[in-house]
This record gives C-alpha cells, sequence and structure tokens, in this order.
C-alpha cells in the first residue's frame, strides 16, 4: 500500500482487510483523490472505498438496530465477513462494471 499511513474510521471492516481479500485482483492505493482511473482500470483508491464502507455500514446498522441496542460493543468476526463482503460486492457493481 505504498507505505502510506491510512486512516479510516469503519466501524465493521478495514481497508487493510478488504485490501487482503482483494489481492491479486484489485489494487487498493491510498493517494489523496485517487478514485478510479477508468472503467477498465484494476485500481481503486481508499477514497472511493471509504465511500463505500460507509453507505454499508450505515445499512448494516439499520438492520442491527432493529434488534440490538447500538453501538455494538464487540466486533465479532462474521459480522466483519459479512461487511467487507458487501463493501467488496458494492465496489465491483459500482465501479467495475
Amino acid at each position: 500500500m505504498n507505505g502510506i499511513k491510512i486512516i479510516v474510521n469503519m466501524k465493521y471492516a478495514s481497508i487493510e482487510s478488504i485490501t487482503k481479500r482483494l489481492s491479486g485482483r484489485i489494487t487498493v492505493v491510498n493517494l489523496p483523490n485517487y478514485g478510479l482511473t477508468g472503467v477498465t482500470t484494476t485500481t481503486i483508491g481508499t477514497d472511493l472505498l471509504e465511500i463505500l464502507a460507509e453507505d454499508v455500514e450505515e445499512f448494516i446498522d439499520m438492520y442491527l438496530s432493529m434488534i440490538y441496542e447500538l453501538p455494538l460493543i464487540n466486533n465479532h468476526p462474521y459480522l466483519r465477513s459479512i461487511v467487507e463482503k458487501l463493501i467488496i460486492a458494492d465496489m465491483y457493481l459500482t465501479y467495475f462494471p
């Protein structure tokens, strides 16, 4: 990740874990305003992942709030895995059609 410190406030996932899941398929770079360089590219910026993560986490919170009192005290590995997979699915759907 180019040796640049990543500072992202995600509740259920992390850029590092998403980057590991995308290893070999999509490269995640931490450059300001990097975004996406083209439709056929295999590189995405952390800024876009942050936007996707915020949307997915708000969606998850909506459902969790029907059952639990938020914020959750502990992060369960299954919840983290589900959120990471939803972020990646949303990324592919939105930026890599």
